[in-house]
């Protein structure tokens, strides 16, 4: 059965594959000749072997069998290749740099095989980007240096930009496998083709999204399950605009009405129908000033990006649960040390809330 199912990451230890293996189980006969890998580069990549070892063993414990397993090798010649594609029943894209990826395929003849093949069809990161419509590219790191938007296969009408992992808020700068990305870059490429943000553990199976949030850029807007977000990036400073991946703090409360948490909150926010709120709260010392960016701001959901000086991450949410019951969610990293934050700050936003 004829499928493709684009991949931002399976996870380490494959943690990811359940959410998919319906949809793999489906698109194979009980005989199934062979599984293929292809590689992303002329080189080896240090545990490629073992990791697709380990990926067919994950397979066989659903009950999904093969006859021959072939990783492709940049040595081989090219009839060799377009045997092997001709073959396969499951076709794997290793991730890498999606442009020398395209290139070694062209180069072996099987680019527009992979466009026509019957069977099934995974790629993960630059894999799948090389099934969407375009391969996007932003300034990340050495490698990757400038703007790039180049035709792909167009086995999917989404052109995907993998490993953004997005929390509730989008911060402008986020840090992947792949360097640093600038949210405004992805703002600029969507202005020519739109583009999926697809995280690890997300999935789009024959054009159908697998995950959630969605979010999506086109045209210049960010979307997140369909409701546009509103950035408001030029409000904050810089130091407010990075995603920081170290363990942050959770406090969780709840409320009769969205009204009530930020009436009742520590930044205590009269709520309004603007996105932009400023106020005063005190987490250390001293009494600082606030700004409160609503990116999301409809009836039933509220997140915040919070700028305050004591604060390298702040995300305040409201949620309607299905009870009507609001949940408030905050979300914080301070400046200060550990030792700090569990010893006086914590302490001092329980006081507020008790």
């Amino acid at each position: 059965m004829k499928r493709h199912i684009l991949i931002s990451s399976l996870g380490d230890d494959y943690e990811h594959l359940e959410t998919i293996i319906e949809s793999i189980k489906e698109s194979l006969n009980k005989e199934n000749r062979l599984i293929l890998f292809c590689p992303s580069s002329t080189e080896y990549y240090e545990g490629q072997m073992e990791w697709e070892q380990g990926f067919i063993k994950e397979l066989e414990k659903y009950g999904i069998y093969f006859d021959d397993y072939v990783s492709l090798k940049a040595e081989e010649d090219s009839f060799y290749w377009q045997q092997k594609v001709k073959e396969a029943s499951l076709i794997y894209l290793h991730g890498g740099n999606p442009l020398i990826q395209k290139q070694l395929y062209e180069d072996k003849g099987i680019y527009h095989l992979l466009k026509d093949f019957e069977g099934l069809l995974l790629g993960a990161s630059a894999g799948a980007m090389n099934m969407s419509s375009f391969i996007t590219l932003t300034p990340t790191n050495e490698e990757y240096q400038e703007m790039v938007i180049e035709k792909a296969l167009g086995l999917s009408q989404y052109s995907i930009y993998p490993h953004l992992q997005i929390e509730e808020v989008i911060y402008r700068y986020m840090m992947t496998g792949d360097g640093l990305v600038d949210v405004l870059d992805l703002i600029e490429l969507s202005k020519k083709t739109p583009l999926m943000l697809l995280a690890d553990g997300q999935f789009i199976v024959d054009d159908k999204f697998i995950g959630s949030p969605k979010y999506y850029i086109e045209d210049g807007i960010i979307y997140r399950d369909g409701q546009e977000v509103f950035c408001g990036y030029e409000e904050l400073e810089e130091q407010s605009l990075h995603q920081y991946q170290q363990q942050d703090y959770q406090m969780v409360n709840y409320y009769e009405s969205i009204e009530d948490g930020l009436i009742q909150s520590m930044f205590n926010i009269k709520l309004g129908s603007q996105n932009i709120y400023h106020s005063k709260a005190k987490l250390f010392a001293t009494t600082e000033e606030v700004i409160l960016v609503a990116q999301i701001n409809t009836e039933t959901e509220k997140y915040f990006m919070i700028q305050h000086p004591h604060l390298k991450k702040g995300i305040l949410s409201y949620q309607v649960l299905s009870d009507g019951i609001v949940r408030e969610v905050f979300k914080f990293k301070t400046i200060f040390s550990k030792k700090v934050e569990t010893m006086v700050i914590l302490d001092k936003i329980r006081e507020h809330k008790d």
